[in-house]
């Protein structure tokens, strides 16, 4: 089974029952916060300073 999902502005499809979700490389945007609000099916809580998005120049 597939189920689309919104992230950064871009629909993408992703396998449902597999029991895991991949989610290495996405943005912490909050764009499923604003976009689900009307259902109150995410659950969105900020991490503590020192985690998250880490981004690395070369």
């Amino acid at each position: 089974m597939k189920r689309l999902g919104l992230l950064s502005g871009r629909l993408l499809e992703q396998r449902v029952g597999d029991g895991g979700l991949i989610t290495d490389g996405w943005l912490e945007c909050g764009t499923c916060r604003i976009v689900c609000d009307e259902f109150n099916n995410v659950e969105w809580d900020y991490h503590r300073v020192g985690f998250g998005i880490l981004y690395k120049f070369r």
